[in-house]
């Protein structure tokens, strides 16, 4: 029982898939152009 993964599906709202996905998505969009290029 030691170091178990989240249960996915059942343990998160909707709300949170949403941000998680809106999060990654700027991360991936930001990290390769961080500066004059993005501001």
């Amino acid at each position: 029982m030691a170091a178990q993964p989240p249960i996915w599906p059942r343990a998160r709202p909707l709300g949170y898939f949403k941000w998680v996905g809106d999060t990654s998505q700027h991360k991936s969009m930001n990290e390769p152009k961080q500066g004059s290029e993005f501001q």
